[in-house]
């Protein structure tokens, strides 16, 4: 028998036979767990990836959707302010009823935008444009209440109860403009900060 071969039935006899067994099956289950801690590994690398596109995707819908709220609002108040100038109209300009039905249908564009895509922006806006919505409603109503009591013949105009109503339409249009500048900063506030530009 060659020398090697005594030293390693030897070395074998005094360790033992259990104690290699448990070397070989310490190194394999070694092995094993280290490719599953890099699978693992790998599997949480992808998942904060996907994660991340997924958020970046997020934040520019809500992004994109207070850039449209933005310009709704805008297209709203200047059909507004056409409406409400007090200045002689020029030659060829629109009509009043032609001014309402713009201004009706932008201000219809804004409420059902918002309406649609609120699930995208933060409560307190949402909270903000919901009192806005119903201070403009409330302008709106006075303002019908006005243009009917002004274009009806003077036999059926009823001047106790609608003079009342007609006193509260330069308030609300007064109320409107402030509401609307406080509303449009927040929505520039708000698509800053979802920008990290907020300073």
């Amino acid at each position: 028998m060659p020398y090697w071969l005594q030293v390693a039935k030897g070395v074998l006899t005094c360790l033992g036979l259990p104690a290699l067994v448990a070397a070989l099956i310490s190194a394999w289950c070694g092995h094993r767990l280290q490719r599953a801690n890099d699978r693992l590994k790998a599997e949480l690398q992808q998942a904060v990836k996907e994660h991340e596109v997924r958020f970046s995707a997020l934040h520019a819908r809500q992004v994109g959707v207070l850039a449209k709220l933005y310009r709704r609002l805008l297209y709203a108040n200047s059909a507004y302010m056409a409406l409400t100038n007090t200045v002689v109209v020029a030659e060829g300009e629109p009509s009043t009823e032609e001014k309402e039905s713009f201004l009706w249908q932008k201000w219809t564009s804004f409420s059902n935008y918002f309406n649609l895509n609120r699930i995208w922006l933060c409560k307190d806006l949402c909270d903000e444009i919901d009192a806005y919505a119903k201070q403009w409603n409330s302008g709106r109503d006075t303002y019908w209440l006005w243009r009917h009591y002004t274009s009806s013949p003077p036999h059926v105009r009823d001047m106790a109860s609608v003079q009342h109503e007609m006193s509260k339409l330069p308030k609300h249009m007064e109320d409107g403009r402030k509401e609307l500048d406080v509303l449009l900063k927040k929505i520039i506030a708000d698509f800053r900060k979802h920008l990290g530009a907020d300073g």
